[in-house]
């Protein structure tokens, strides 16, 4: 049976994937042949390079497991809105 004890926990939970899924759509992906110089290495440890594979893999991370969250609160909708967001990435 599909219950979810803790309400809010799952409602704060879909809210930090939706603002986590906001952050990831503002990154700037770089290329896949991207060769940084040693400033902008020093510069990763603060701020990472990802490629847009590797920021799709983060996306759909976050898109299923907020819709992970929505079942348990029984959302259904809102289950599979995210369920195509994954499938679209």
């Amino acid at each position: 049976k599909n219950v979810a004890k803790n309400l809010t926990y799952y409602r704060d939970a879909v809210n930090h994937y939706y603002e986590a899924y906001h952050w990831a759509n503002r990154i700037t992906p770089k290329d896949e042949d991207f060769v940084p110089t040693p400033e902008e290495l020093l510069a990763a440890e603060d701020e990472p390079f990802f490629t847009e594979k590797e920021l799709d893999e983060m996306r759909s991370i976050i898109c299923a497991n907020c819709a992970l969250a929505h079942m348990c609160l029984k959302n259904w909708g809102f289950v599979r809105d995210e369920a195509k967001k994954v499938r679209s990435l």
